[in-house]
């Protein structure tokens, strides 16, 4: 326990403020990005998927 404490205080006193506010914007930034990106593929594929949809509810099975 001790040493992991330790090692915890040091590396909490080595890491800058900046370096803080940094991960913080990059982390922010990347979840808006994968946000938007994941937001407009799903827009796109919307009408493919709705005619995949019709084209495999008006194919008909032949009968035996």
């Amino acid at each position: 326990m001790g040493t992991a404490s330790g090692t915890l205080v040091s590396t909490f006193a080595m890491v800058a403020y900046d370096d803080i506010v940094r991960t913080i914007f990059l982390a922010t930034l990347g979840a808006v990005v994968s946000f938007v990106v994941s937001y407009i593929l799903n827009k796109l594929s919307k009408p493919f998927r709705t005619y995949r949809m019709k084209r495999k509810k008006n194919k008909k099975c032949p009968k035996e």
